[in-house]
């Protein structure tokens, strides 16, 4: 994780805990080995069976505190135009808010090369709604073509970037895995709302090795203090000598990128995008240089497991009073009715995520 995350201060639920002490676990010389059993606890992870890293990385950022969870927290914008020839004009802008950008791979075949910075684009290429989906337009008063765009409003000071390798087979009606091999450069360029071009350096690639029915996560990391690359592999951990910018990848799962420092000092202020510094990554060599902070890392006392248990059993007891409360409140809320048109179109238009195919089992369990 980024420095930012690793000193966020507030430390409010049991998993904020269990996330500090095993930064100070990793930092310790008395140990050889950090673990994470107390997070895995919290999570309700079975170990022994294949879990989808995306699904547990977005419940850990439903959990933490809010400003560990920021780090990682974008926003997308969604336009929706009516198309209807001489006519056309907008019909709904909503705001979601993301941790990952999901690339759907479905449509590249799986002995094909692809370009990560071109499948990052392609996330935001427009969506033409047509035919049998086409929505009636309450200006024109009938069934119009619809064309849905999506952007970045809001950039996270860390991208994560998911390549969803794990798709349905409909010949078989069984899931498999996609193996295509991804060029990833160093550097990913991101386009913000008004148009502008932010940098962003890779520093960390989440690699899976296996199948659908059973595999294995590691990860490459660039190490923010001497600036190289070390492969994390359990509880083995070595260094990497021969990374080269851009390298070939087929296990590549996620991607986690830093907003260049150097960038983030000369981005122009756009409202819906604050300046914030980040950084780099990946299965090959990093040319980003960055300047070693002169100011001390903070120092995380090590918990013991009885603080750590005492601080937990602290927060179930806030959690439980809060539900209480709220039992107590005001009664149900009322029905979701929407009354305004914009919001019955943005229900009916079809969502942007992940957007290029829908594929049942998104949700399913995949990697030991």
């Amino acid at each position: 994780m980024t420095e930012d995350f690793r000193n966020t201060e507030k430390r409010d639920k049991p998993i904020d805990l269990h996330i500090a002490q095993l930064f100070t676990d990793l930092k310790s010389k008395k140990k050889s080995v950090a673990t994470t059993e107390r997070i895995t606890d919290v999570l309700n992870v079975n170990v022994y069976e294949q879990q989808d890293a995306a699904e547990f990385f977005q419940k850990i950022m439903n959990m933490v505190n809010p400003e560990m969870s920021k780090v990682f927290k974008g926003e997308l914008e969604h336009n929706t135009m009516c198309k209807n020839p001489g006519k056309e004009h907008p019909l709904v802008t909503r705001h979601e808010s993301f941790y990952i950008i999901p690339i759907c791979m479905e449509t590249y075949g799986m002995d094909s090369t692809m370009n990560m910075q071109s499948c990052f684009d392609s996330y935001f290429e427009p969506i033409k709604i047509s035919e049998d989906d086409q929505v009636k337009c309450p200006t024109c008063k009938e069934l119009v073509d619809t064309e849905i765009k999506c952007g970045i409003h809001k950039l996270p000071p860390v991208l994560v970037v998911q390549l969803e390798r794990f798709q349905l087979d409909y010949s078989t009606m069984n899931y498999k895995k996609n193996k295509s091999t991804v060029e990833i450069q160093f550097q990913l360029s991101v386009k913000d709302g008004s148009g502008a071009q932010h940098k962003y350096d890779l520093y960390a690639v989440v690699k899976h090795s296996g199948s659908f029915s059973g595999g294995h996560y590691y990860a490459v990391i660039k190490s923010f203090e001497d600036h190289q690359w070390y492969e994390f592999n359990d509880s083995s951990v070595h260094k990497i000598d021969d990374l080269k910018n851009p390298f070939h990848c087929n296990m590549a799962y996620f991607l986690l990128y830093k907003k260049s420092s150097n960038e983030s000092e000369n981005a122009p202020h756009d409202p819906g995008n604050r300046p914030e510094v980040e950084n780099n990554e990946s299965d090959a060599t990093a040319n980003t240089q960055q300047t070693p902070s002169d100011e001390p890392e903070p120092v995380t006392q090590p918990l013991s497991d009885q603080e750590i248990k005492r601080n937990s059993d602290t927060c179930a007891e806030q959690s439980s009073g809060e539900r209480k409360e709220d039992a107590s409140g005001s009664g149900p809320d009322p029905p979701d009715a929407p009354h305004d048109v914009e919001e019955r179109l943005s229900r009916a238009l079809p969502v942007h995520s992940s957007r290029r195919k829908h594929r049942k089992g998104h949700n399913k369990k995949f990697t030991a």
